[in-house]
C-alpha cells in the first residue's frame, strides 16, 4: 500500500513541475519571440491568462498527469 501511495505521489509531484516548467517555458517563449504572439501557442488556444494563476496549475497539473500517465494527449494517429 505504501508503494502505490508513493508512486501516486511522485507522479503527481512530476506533474505538477512539468506543468509549472511549461507554463515559465510559454511565457519566456513569447518574451523572446514576439512573431509567436500572433500565432495561436498553448496559453492563447486555452485562454490560460483569463483564469486565476490556482486554476491554471490545476490545469497544467491536469494536462501533464494526462500526458505522463497515458500514451499522451491523443493528438496524433499512428
Amino acid at each position: 500500500m505504501m508503494r502505490a501511495i508513493r508512486l501516486i505521489t511522485i507522479l503527481l509531484c512530476v506533474s505538477y513541475f512539468t506543468g509549472l516548467f511549461w507554463y515559465i517555458y510559454c511565457d519566456l517563449v513569447l518574451v523572446w519571440d514576439p512573431v509567436l504572439e500572433q500565432n495561436p501557442h498553448f496559453k492563447s488556444v486555452y485562454n490560460l491568462s483569463s483564469f486565476k494563476i490556482e486554476e491554471v496549475m490545476t490545469l497544467l497539473t491536469y494536462f501533464a498527469f494526462t500526458t505522463l500517465s497515458t500514451v499522451g494527449l491523443g493528438d496524433f494517429t499512428p
